[in-house]
């Protein structure tokens, strides 16, 4: 009679195996959960600051349009959708002849947000008509 052996070699995962495994992938994925969210941080607010440039450069057309600082921002401030504010205009006499305009706009807050703000200046030659209040 002839005696057949058998391998004792399986060739599976122990569990402690299978448990390391899932440590080091879940630590790989959390890592990159992390990097996710400060991604979506800093694209929520650049998107805010992009928006808030946006609306200023628009104001600053009006006003280089029009050589005034007497420009209405009402459809900026009472828009029902507008989560910003644009504040009037602060004026002060600049260099040959020209007139130094800040503008400033604000996000108004919301839904746990910031409050985040930009502000530009110009200088700009006004109509005859306006001066710069000192």
């Amino acid at each position: 009679m002839t005696r057949r052996t058998i391998s004792q070699n399986e060739d599976g995962l122990t569990l402690i195996e299978i448990l390391a495994s899932l440590v080091i992938i879940s630590i790989v994925l959390i890592s990159f959960s992390a990097i996710l969210l400060q991604t979506t941080k800093h694209t929520k607010y650049n998107k805010e600051k992009l928006t808030e440039v946006d609306i200023a450069e628009e104001v600053v057309g009006k006003m280089r349009a029009e050589n005034s600082i007497a420009i209405n921002l009402d459809p900026y401030n009472q828009a029902s959708d507008s989560r910003y504010l644009v504040k009037e205009p602060a004026c002060e006499e600049g260099p040959a002849g020209l007139s130094k305009i800040t503008i400033e706009v604000v996000s108004k807050e919301g839904q746990g947000q910031k409050k985040s703000a930009f502000a530009t200046e110009i200088y700009l030659k006004l109509n005859e008509s306006e001066v710069c209040a000192p």
